[in-house]
């Protein structure tokens, strides 16, 4: 499921990313995403294009940002006008005009709410298996991205992989901040669907998103032995999650195009995950 892309110069530009500020919520159905987006112009006066892709394909598995998502883009408190534009055989892009003098900084606020996909649940998060952000896009800028802080809040903790490396976690949430990023890689969190409803009824049933999460970890009304049992379960599960992380690369590779995970990076991954469902075990009093 798609959190959507970066933001990227239609044309080869001297506009460079001097920080972005990314915050993914996933909730039930949606995701709501905002990029703040310090732009730097290192050249001359300058006008630009910026598009921003969305999907106008169907593919069973993989779902993309779809293009009736409609963004809102602000540069430096002023509303801009998008409009939708086909780009290439099949895709479109939002596409917005941009001026900069020379040495201008302007700060672009991209939001939108985006919603999941999933047919064969109810609760569209709890059968997701990847959770993506496109920020190989930001390639097209000048140069790295100077400073990049990028937050994703979730109603779960039952994670396999996650890119790129470097973030912390804590309970429903992966925090980065890197700094002279090249961004040749993709934002991706991989779940294990099979075991997303049984985290949430463990903690009551109701937990869909990163505010319900945190409040009954705070209340405590759940059973400290079914959690650590679970968190049990996903450690000795490490085998099943190796298979899956593969299955998973080879059906989505062709749509998505996202390196496969490394097993060492699984394994870390999955004793995290176990080490948070331990830490909130301890809280439980039922």
């Amino acid at each position: 499921m798609s959190a959507g892309d970066l933001p990227q110069p239609i044309e080869e530009t001297q506009i460079a990313i001097e920080r972005e500020d990314l915050l993914i919520e996933v909730g039930a159905k949606r995701a709501d995403v905002r990029a703040t987006l310090r732009l730097a112009n290192r050249g001359d006066d300058a006008k630009i294009t910026v598009g921003f892709p969305c999907d106008t394909t169907e593919y069973a598995g993989a779902h993309g940002l779809e293009c009736k998502t409609r963004i809102t883009v602000i540069a430096d408190g002023k509303p801009l006008a998008v409009k939708l534009k086909k780009a290439g055989a099949k895709g479109k892009h939002w596409i917005w005009p941009m001026r900069f003098s020379a040495g201008q900084t302007v700060t672009l606020d991209v939001r939108y709410r985006t919603r999941l996909i999933n047919d064969r649940y109810s609760t569209p998060v709890r059968g997701m298996g990847t959770l993506y952000y496109r920020l190989a896009t930001g390639a097209n800028w000048a140069g790295p991205i100077e400073e990049l802080n990028m937050e994703v809040r979730l109603p779960t903790d039952v994670i396999v992989h996650v890119a790129p490396t470097g973030g912390r976690r804590d309970v429903g949430r992966i925090t980065w901040k890197l700094t002279s990023y090249e961004p040749n890689e993709d934002l991706a969190i991989l779940f294990d669907p099979t075991r997303l409803g049984r985290y949430a009824k463990v903690l009551g049933d109701r937990v869909d998103s990163y505010a319900a999460l945190k409040k009954a970890v705070a209340g405590g009304a759940f059973s400290a032995a079914e959690l650590q049992g679970m968190a049990k379960d996903f450690r000795d599960a490490l085998p099943e999650h190796l298979q899956w992380a593969e299955f998973f690369q080879g059906v989505a590779r062709a749509k998505l195009g996202l390196p496969a995970p490394k097993p060492d990076e699984i394994r870390t991954c999955v004793e995290e995950s176990a080490k948070i469902m331990e830490a909130i075990a301890k809280k439980g009093n039922k």
